[in-house]
């Protein structure tokens, strides 16, 4: 329990970051604040999950990323 604490806060702050820049990562780039639309919408009392995967087809598809990574 005494270090639990610790990590149990060490882990939220490591992973509320993380969240944050996966979120910006499946957005789209917009010309707003913030510079990118946002993931989800709650529309005719739906949720719609908009995620922009472009950003990661493009790393597979450009081959100057595929030869960074081999």
């Amino acid at each position: 329990m005494v270090i639990g604490i610790p990590f149990l806060w060490l882990f939220l702050f490591f992973m509320l970051p993380f969240f944050i820049v996966l979120k910006i990562s499946f957005a789209e780039a917009d010309v707003a604040i913030p510079p990118y639309t946002e993931i989800y919408s709650y529309v005719d009392q739906k949720i719609q999950l908009l995620l922009n995967l472009g950003n990661y087809a493009m790393l597979g598809d450009d081959e100057l990323y595929i030869a960074a990574y081999l």
